[in-house]
């Protein structure tokens, strides 16, 4: 696909998403190249899915706009509901056209959701390195290139690297400039973080792994990224690659009310069980070569753990304004629908013991960082002037 001209791009791109005619409601791709730069293959290809929210999508694009390292194409993929809403979309595109060297719009039909959104993305991307940027979030100036030095110096050793990310709100965070690094074994960093792992927009991988494993899991709304990162994971570990993590500094991750994340944590809860019974009864070799069978029970065990936990931080089932009825009630439902009343109830104990003792409301914090399940006296300075490590 490298190399073709945008009206080629239609069957390979339903090829990528697994779309076959008959299948649905199709419409004609819509590809536009934005920017008139040279067609040579870029070092990175940063994706970004959008489905509405021009405004975020502004800003996110005004962070690429000053990136250092400029060998990079852009394309934006979009699934919004309502042309007017495209349009929006479109001009926010127009006005960074001349600022970012290559930038392309991508659109097929409205409301894709995420995976086959960020697979259409994924499958017009020519670069070396691919890169998913959600369309509210930001990077800082020198994000790309530290990436793609970093891929670059331990081309041998890593296939991925993934960041802990910067939460902010309205205002842009506190770049880090010189964040530390972590090489992990990816097969122990999935058991460890295999319900709580690295979101797609902090995540850079080589190109040959897409094109061996391919795109997300498109029948999955949520727990795609899930998925995704243990097949990666595997990917890895069977060609005796590791993986880098980039201590906070280089990426934010918008904390907001239409957040994702916020809207579907019903979903979330849902699709992880649904992932996590699949894994019991049809491990896949993937799944295997990750978590051998003395590991198991233990995987499972904290996996059932780690998703009502989740579930009841994120349904907000003890915060009393007008909606919490109906939330206690849908909560309710599905703890008695997975068998889980004790877990959870275990749970209630600890948020109102934890509640009385700080006298205030713990579920409006922030996730806890996830600093505190990893090996931190392995991180190194970045080194981008030294040799690589053997």
């Amino acid at each position: 696909m490298r190399g073709s001209s945008p009206s080629l791009l239609l069957p390979a791109l339903f090829a990528n998403l697994g779309l076959l005619p008959g299948s649905g409601p199709y419409r004609a791709l819509e590809c536009t190249r934005m920017s008139d730069s040279p067609q040579e293959t870029p070092a990175i290809s940063v994706v970004i899915p959008v489905h509405g929210r021009a405004d975020l999508l502004g800003e996110t694009l005004a962070s690429l706009a000053q990136q250092t390292f400029r060998d990079f194409e852009v394309i934006v993929t979009d699934d919004s509901d309502t042309a007017p809403e495209r349009a929006e979309i479109r001009r926010q595109i127009d006005d960074y056209a001349q600022r970012i060297p290559r930038l392309q719009y991508l659109f097929t039909e409205p409301r894709l959701y995420q995976a086959p959104n960020t697979n259409q993305g994924l499958a017009a991307a020519r670069g070396k390195y691919l890169r998913i940027l959600h369309s509210d979030d930001l990077l800082a100036p020198r994000a790309l290139e530290i990436e793609h030095g970093l891929l670059e110096k331990y081309e041998r050793r890593i296939g991925v690297l993934t960041h802990w990310l910067l939460r902010f709100k309205e205002e842009p965070p506190a770049w880090r400039q010189d964040p530390e690094i972590i090489f992990q074994d990816p097969a122990r960093f999935f058991r460890l973080r295999a319900f709580a792992g690295p979101l797609p927009t902090s995540v850079i991988m080589r190109r040959e792994i897409y094109d061996e494993i391919g795109g997300m899991q498109p029948d999955l709304r949520f727990f795609c990224d899930s998925e995704y990162f243990m097949r990666w994971s595997a990917w890895l570990h069977r060609h005796g690659l590791q993986l880098v993590e980039l201590t906070p500094g280089l990426v934010g991750w918008r904390v907001h009310e239409n957040h994702l994340t916020a809207q579907s944590w019903d979903l979330e809860f849902t699709e992880g069980r649904q992932t996590i019974r699949h894994w019991r009864s049809q491990s896949s070799d993937a799944f295997t070569s990750l978590v051998p069978e003395g590991y198991r029970q233990t995987f499972f065990h904290r996996a059932d753990l780690l998703q009502h936990k989740r579930f009841f931080r994120k349904s907000h089932l003890l915060t009393f304004n007008g909606a919490w009825p109906a939330r206690l009630a849908h909560g309710l439902r599905h703890t008695l629908s997975h068998g889980s009343a004790g877990i959870m109830l275990g749970l209630a104990a600890k948020r109102i013991r934890d509640a009385l003792r700080r006298r205030r409301q713990p579920w409006g914090r922030l996730p806890t960082s996830p600093t505190r399940h990893l090996n931190r006296h392995a991180a190194q300075p970045l080194g981008l002037d030294q040799a690589p490590s053997p």
